[in-house]
Order: C-alpha cells, then sequence, then structure tokens
C-alpha cells in the first residue's frame, strides 16, 4: 500500500460551511454601495466623496448591533438607521463631536478624530433606546422618540457631505432568534414566558429552549421560572431536617443570536 502525501496552502482552506461563489457575492454586495455617483471602492477602502449611499438591512424591530471602521472622515458625516425612505436614528460625526439623535431627543459627546475610528451602535427597541460607542471609550444612551417606537428599520444610509470618508469594515447583527439557557433545575419546574407557559422540565440537566416565538420585540417580557420542590419521604439522620430538598434554580441566561451581515470592501 503506498501513502500518498499532500501539502494544501493555508489560502486554499475554507471554513465550514462554506460555499462555492461565496467571495464573489461578497464582492457584489459591495458593488451595490458604489452604484451612487461619488462612492468607489480602492485600495481596500468605500471611498465616500460628497454622496450618500443606502443599503437596504432587512427587517429590524428588535434588537441590533451595528460596527463600522473607518480610516479617514471627513468634516461632515453621518450614519442613519431609516424607514422607508425617512430618518429614524441618525448619527452625526464632525469635528471631533458626535450628535445622537432620535425625533425631539439628542446626546452630545466628544471623540478622538485624530486616528481611526471604531463606531459601534446598538439599538434595544422594545426599551426604545440605542447607545453609541466610539473607539471603545465615548459611550451615550439616547432615548427613542415615542413618535417612532414601532417603526420597523429597514435601511442603512451613510452621508459624506464635505470631504471623503474612507469605510474599511462594516458588520451588522440583527438579532433574530432567543435562546434561554439553563443550567440546573433540581428536581424540575417549569418556564413562563409572558404569561404563556413554555416548557416543564422533569430532570436536573442542562437544557437549551428555542423561545424566540414566546418573546414580544416591541415591549417588555417577563420570563418566570417555577421550581418545584422535592419532599424526602423517609428523611436520614445524615441529611438537615428540613425534607424539602433539591429546590433548585441554577444560572440561566438569554442568548440572543444573530443574523450577522459583514461589508469589507476588496480591490
Amino acid at each position: 500500500m503506498t501513502n500518498v502525501r499532500r501539502t494544501l496552502r493555508l489560502s486554499d482552506w475554507q471554513a465550514y460551511g462554506h460555499r462555492p461563489g461565496k467571495v464573489e457575492d461578497k464582492k457584489e454586495q459591495w458593488k451595490l454601495w458604489t452604484e451612487t455617483p461619488g462612492a468607489f471602492i480602492i485600495g481596500g477602502s468605500l471611498r465616500l466623496k460628497e454622496c450618500t449611499v443606502t443599503k437596504e438591512t432587512g427587517k429590524m424591530d428588535w434588537c441590533f448591533k451595528f460596527n463600522m471602521t473607518l480610516s479617514k472622515l471627513s468634516p461632515d458625516f453621518t450614519l442613519a438607521f431609516n424607514k422607508e425612505g425617512g430618518t429614524c436614528l441618525p448619527v452625526k460625526l464632525t469635528g471631533g463631536k458626535i450628535v445622537a439623535q432620535s425625533g425631539s431627543y439628542k446626546q452630545t459627546g466628544r471623540f478622538d478624530d485624530t486616528s481611526d475610528i471604531r463606531l459601534q451602535v446598538y439599538g434595544d427597541l422594545p426599551s426604545h433606546r440605542f447607545f453609541v460607542t466610539i473607539n471603545g471609550q465615548s459611550s451615550m444612551e439616547c432615548p427613542i422618540d415615542t413618535a417612532l417606537v414601532g417603526q420597523k428599520i429597514d435601511c442603512l444610509m451613510l452621508s459624506s457631505r464635505q470631504g471623503e470618508t474612507w469605510v474599511d469594515d462594516i458588520l451588522l447583527f440583527n438579532f433574530g432568534r432567543a435562546i434561554l439557557k439553563q443550567e440546573t433545575l433540581d428536581p424540575g419546574g417549569e418556564v413562563w414566558i409572558n404569561g404563556t407557559s413554555v416548557a416543564v422540565i422533569n430532570n436536573r440537566h442542562p437544557y437549551n429552549l428555542d423561545v424566540t416565538g414566546y418573546l414580544k420585540p416591541d415591549s417588555e417580557n417577563v420570563i418566570a421560572v417555577l421550581v418545584k420542590p422535592y419532599k424526602a419521604v423517609h428523611p436520614m439522620f445524615h441529611v438537615p431536617s428540613n425534607r424539602y430538598i433539591g429546590w433548585q434554580l441554577g444560572r440561566a441566561e438569554l442568548i440572543l443570536t444573530a443574523r450577522a451581515v459583514r461589508y469589507r470592501p476588496t480591490g
């Protein structure tokens, strides 16, 4: 029997779930940004010069997280999340000043614009607020105007009205599923969400529940866990006098999974 040894270059490796044409699709997605006059992909950056570009994001009506890296900033740059052409949540960066606005609400702050800028926007639409962070330090919270409550964001807008803005990376997480992870429920119990019984647990093992369908995107949600007691019928001398044993709720966490869309210029 002859052993055949092959060497594969790392550049030829593909991640699990890769499909043919995926790289080409990403390039095509970036081309959509350059359909507007004044938008170009040069040297690995999306360059915006005195123009405004828009991109559909898909419906966002719950929670989302947006990351952007800017290697050059124009004197008048605005990032906005829109609904059917109307501006909902604009964030403006100009002269080291940041302005986050929603209807009648406005928050302002300062940031260092002498280096690359890492901008993050986290939207919590059910709680009627959004957060803006720059370079992991400058952070602010802005309420969402009541007139905008219930609107579903479906578009992202980038506006560079003066000079050039260079965009190196865009990453959008649109949260679409909710998983309730429970460490243990001893000896068992029941999970309720917004007054509805979601699951009955009859063992002590860790479990994961997909509770997406029970959560209300446009309002606060109440999650309750009923722990069933276990009473020892024949207590032994080495256990406490309390005959109710078990009756324990371990650590629990709600994990929001996301549909991630990343735009990174090539060419």
